[in-house]
């Protein structure tokens, strides 16, 4: 292997390493020892006369130094990175691995069911899925797609808009024989309410409502609360309580009667969903066939009627227009 050769390989090493926090995990991910990664690091810091990784009771971390290096180097390989990926799209498909994080409900209930025919016409494209609510820094951890609801606050990428999608507050009919249904948003305060954990910032979400024009934030009684918005909706199924869901989490349940909208007078704020990539990542072959699949999949999806028409646009091939105001759930 040659100076270069070895240099580019010990960087690549490096920025793992800084993304992973681990020889180990790092090593796993490149298909290395824990000891051949620790040597390449070792080799980079001689060669630079710097130390570039320090060890801690808590683990690995970059010196001032790497940080500095780590931050430059990634713009480097994500230029050789454009450079491959130049060269690849001119291949009949798409090939390589697309790293993608999406909420775990909607994962679930929309993409998760659709993905093994998307890879079943693209058999040289990966897909590795990661499923949370968090709000993922796309940079340091190499995601090339992500999927999230409410408009995202890092400006460094860039975030458009595929839809809005309903949500429905809903019951059990036990919960409702025993309790009786709320008629007006008042009367949520009197009964027992399951509500959501938002993961990004551990508050509860509010419930808000299209009151007169006017949204409308709405205190309710919490008597059982969680981050896993599946764990929410068995719990109204079991007959605890009121839950305020987006709509594809309960499309079976409103459909075999185990859940009935209450409230229906109202108009709970949509959730609008945003797709997420950086700037240097979003031409990309085996990219951009990830996004059309996603918009295509909400578009020709029948239970899904609040999908804005204009998604493919939004999704980045064309400048996108607002649609409408936007509730960001938070």
């Amino acid at each position: 292997m040659s100076c270069s050769e070895d240099k580019l390989s010990s960087i690549i090493v490096l920025v793992r390493v800084a993304e992973c926090s681990s020889f180990t995990e790092a090593a796993f991910r490149l298909g290395m020892s824990a000891s051949g990664v620790s040597r390449a690091i070792a080799r980079l810091e001689k060669r630079l006369g710097v130390h570039l990784v320090k060890r801690t009771t808590r683990g690995l971390s970059l010196t001032d130094e790497g940080v500095v290096y780590v931050e430059r180097c990634r713009l480097v390989l994500a230029e050789l990175e454009d450079a491959d990926a130049h060269i690849m799209n001119q291949r009949s498909s798409p090939s390589g691995v697309t790293h993608v994080q999406m909420p775990p409900a909607f994962a679930r209930k929309v993409v998760l069911p659709a993905l093994p025919q998307f890879l079943e016409r693209n058999p040289d494209l990966q897909v590795e899925v990661e499923l949370s609510g968090r709000t993922p820094d796309l940079a340091e951890e190499s995601i090339d797609v992500a999927l999230r609801f409410g408009h995202p606050r890092d400006s460094r990428i860039v975030a458009r808009k595929l839809c809005h999608i309903a949500s429905v507050v809903c019951a059990s009919p036990r919960y409702l024989e025993r309790h009786g249904a709320p008629a007006t948003l008042d009367d949520l305060t009197r009964h027992r309410c399951l509500t959501f954990v938002n993961p990004r910032t551990g508050r509860h979400d509010q419930w808000s409502f299209v009151d007169g024009g006017h949204t409308r934030s709405v205190p309710v009684r919490q008597v059982l609360s969680s981050n896993d918005m599946q764990t929410l909706v068995d719990a109204a199924v079991a007959g605890s309580g009121i839950v305020n869901v987006a709509d594809i989490n309960i499309t079976d349940e409103i459909a075999s009667g185990r859940l009935v909208p209450v409230l229906t007078d109202y108009v709970p704020t949509h959730y609008p969903l945003y797709l997420l990539y950086l700037p240097n990542r979003h031409l990309t072959r085996r990219v951009r066939c990830f996004i059309d699949f996603i918009v295509d999949l909400l578009q020709t999806d029948p239970a899904r009627p609040c999908v804005d028409a204009t998604a493919r646009a939004a999704a980045g091939y064309t400048p996108a227009r607002r649609v409408g105001p936007l509730h960001s759930v938070s």
